[in-house]
Formats: structure tokens, C-alpha cells, sequence
């Protein structure tokens, strides 16, 4: 696929990483948890 750095390529985030809009621009915050698939927490 020529991805050198799954953190750095916005395809990859949305299921590689818990995520976060940081800036106007997606940015890793965690490796693969529930939260990746299932949404953030609630209560």
C-alpha cells in the first residue's frame, strides 16, 4: 500500500487507532480498543 506510518495516513486511523480531532485534523490517541469500532464511551 506504500503507507510507511499507519499513525500518519488518515485512511488508517479510523481502525488502527482511537482517534481525535486535534486542529481541524484526525490524530491518534490510542492502538485499537472497543472505542476504535464502537464509538466513545458513554456514562
Amino acid at each position: 500500500m506504500g503507507i510507511r506510518r499507519l499513525k500518519a495516513d488518515s485512511a488508517c486511523l479510523g481502525c488502527h487507532f482511537t482517534e481525535k480531532l486535534e486542529g481541524g485534523k484526525p490524530e491518534a490517541i490510542a492502538g485499537i480498543s472497543c472505542e476504535s469500532c464502537h464509538g466513545s464511551a458513554k456514562n
